[in-house]
């Protein structure tokens, strides 16, 4: 019953406060005269830098531990690391023709386009062709 009866002052007063920082002093609510005092507090620069200064030691200290572990475990044994240990390449020949045969696509597409162009051209008849006079 105590825990309940915690429980109903802690909302009951979290209310009441929430209602005294609505009120007006002026232009400007209480809530905003805090606001504008913590923001303009001496504290604040210093607690800043402590956390800034916080966030770096965790930073540094995640990266070393990172690279003990990464040092300890083999790099082979990792899974998406892991080769068999073969090699195949291709050989300049082969490479070659393939960009022979890469390059004679090429031409008989490009020329394929342009015989498509002058058919289409021609299917229109000497009717659509301007006359020069």
């Amino acid at each position: 019953m105590g825990d309940l009866l915690f429980f109903i002052k802690t909302i009951v007063i979290t209310f009441l406060l929430a209602a005294v920082m609505q009120t007006q002093i002026g232009k400007r609510t209480i809530e905003a005269h805090v606001m504008t005092f913590i923001v303009n507090s001496p504290i604040v620069e210093p607690l800043q830098q402590v956390g800034e200064g916080g966030a770096a030691f965790v930073r540094d200290s995640w990266t070393k531990l990172k690279g003990i572990v990464e040092s300890k475990i083999k790099t082979q044994e990792v899974p998406g690391q892991r080769q068999l240990g073969i090699h195949l390449q291709r050989s300049k020949q082969y490479i070659q023709e393939q960009a022979e045969k890469a390059k004679e696509k090429l031409r008989s597409e490009s020329h394929s386009q342009v015989d498509r162009f002058w058919d289409r051209k021609n299917e229109k008849g000497p009717s659509t062709q301007k006359k020069d006079p």
